[in-house]
């Protein structure tokens, strides 16, 4: 009953006309891709909006609408304290750790991406460098963090942008889910302005991408996945090229060895891309 009523309350406190916090204000949105097992990886994308402030348990909060494909939130109330962001456990009215903007170079943060499901499932992440962007004429720190841990395939490595957050998804990614959701494309706020990482021309690009519907006949394989060190390929025709690019599309190698070493690379996720004599296919891995 106790959660029943406090979940109640987390979907309807919303009131505005609060102008308490820095970060996120009404009408910020987020624009992530929405990939599929084609590539470019995405054939359409989503979005998450700030609906503006909220009063619960006499905290200033802001209500975070919408979902990215696969990650940890969803209609979450966001806390802010200083540079610290905190997620609303609305099981327990408890706060998890989302951003620390205010981090330094070797610190290390656990990160809870559902608590409520599983308070013991969590992930650290560590801050390896720290550098800054310039947007709309404002120098923002620019973080780069590796992940520590791995739980249940959670990820939330790479890089995030003070007051806008991580480049891939802005919640935690359950890399085991297929396909995952972002990068981010897109940020827009009344304080930041408009920012374009660069993926796509424009915010809402779309794509409509074609699904070869025979090419189970090839028989391929990618093993193992997730990996720490190599993977190997392997199919029933004759493969001609295979060639390796991040999440966002940028390319990494190309090879004809079907025993490729990945040790090197940075945890999350990848994608391969098979040819063959007759056709082109591309398969996510999860690089731990």
């Amino acid at each position: 009953m106790r959660k029943t009523i406090l979940l109640s309350l987390f979907l309807s406190f919303i009131i505005t006309g609060i102008k308490a916090q820095s970060y996120f204000p009404e009408g910020a949105i987020w624009y992530y891709n929405v990939p599929a097992w084609t590539f470019p990886p995405n054939v359409t994308y989503t979005t998450i909006e700030s609906k503006g402030d909220s009063i619960f348990n006499n905290d200033t909060l802001t209500y975070i609408e919408g979902q990215v494909s696969c990650g940890a939130g969803f209609n979450e109330l966001i806390k802010q304290i200083n540079k610290k962001v905190y997620k609303l456990n609305p099981c327990d009215s408890s706060y998890s750790l989302l951003y620390d903007f205010n981090a330094n170079v070797g610190d290390t943060l656990v990160i809870y991406p559902e608590f409520c499901y599983n308070n013991s499932d969590s992930i650290t992440i560590k801050i390896d460098s720290i550098s800054s962007i310039l947007i709309n004429g404002a120098s923002l720190k620019y973080f780069h963090m590796s992940q520590l841990s791995f739980s249940s395939f959670w990820q939330f490595n790479g890089n995030i942008i003070e007051g806008i957050g991580n480049e891939i998804s802005f919640y935690p990614l359950n890399g085991s889910c297929d396909p995952a959701g972002g990068p981010l494309r897109c940020y827009e706020d009344t304080v930041i302005g408009y920012y374009n990482t660069g993926l796509y021309p424009s915010c809402d690009t779309s794509y409509t991408v074609g699904i070869d519907e025979n090419e189970m006949k090839y028989g391929l394989t990618i093993l193992p996945n997730p990996s720490i060190n190599n993977i190997k390929i392997n199919a029933q025709e004759k493969i001609t090229q295979i060639e390796l690019f991040d999440i966002k599309g940028t390319f990494i190698l190309s090879t004809k060895q079907q025993l490729i070493n990945i040790a090197n690379l940075k945890s999350g996720v990848y994608f391969v891309k098979v040819y063959f004599d007759d056709n082109v296919i591309t398969r996510k891995i999860l690089k731990e």
